[in-house]
């Protein structure tokens, strides 16, 4: 099925309303997986049936000059956020930033991003809901 960037710019839209604020600005799409949830040992109830794990790679935002300066170095591993469910399913997100190496080799150069709430694995948003903020 071949989608036209009209189709292009509506999905990335729908997926932004599920993602934690600007996290499309800064990262993209590069895999989306869906498992079942694990049953609980004890057969308690779980509204959870499935879970799914959306993988994010930051976008190579190097200016003109820091094109000239910085050297890409690959990727971090991935950081793994709970987010708020979607439609009774549990989301993660594992998201990577790029890494750089400085002009004199001696550095790696990262962009900082509030990923995760502090002390805890979920989302600033999340964490905030959680809290009764939101």
């Amino acid at each position: 099925m071949q989608i036209d960037s009209a189709q292009l710019e509506l999905l990335y839209g729908v997926v932004a309303l599920l993602l934690p604020d600007g996290v499309l600005d800064h990262f993209e799409i590069v895999k989306l997986d869906e498992e079942d949830a694990p049953v609980p040992a004890d057969g308690s109830f779980t509204p959870y049936k499935r879970k799914v794990h959306l993988y994010l790679d930051e976008r190579d935002e190097r200016t003109a000059e820091e094109l000239m300066a910085l050297r890409p170095n690959g990727f971090t591993e991935y950081t793994m956020v709970t987010d708020y469910p979607v439609r009774n399913r549990l989301l993660t997100l594992h998201m990577r930033r790029r890494r750089y190496i400085s002009p004199d080799d001696k550095n790696t150069i990262l962009c900082i991003y509030p990923l995760k709430a502090k002390g805890t694995s979920i989302s600033p948003e999340f964490a905030s809901f959680l809290k009764g903020g939101a």
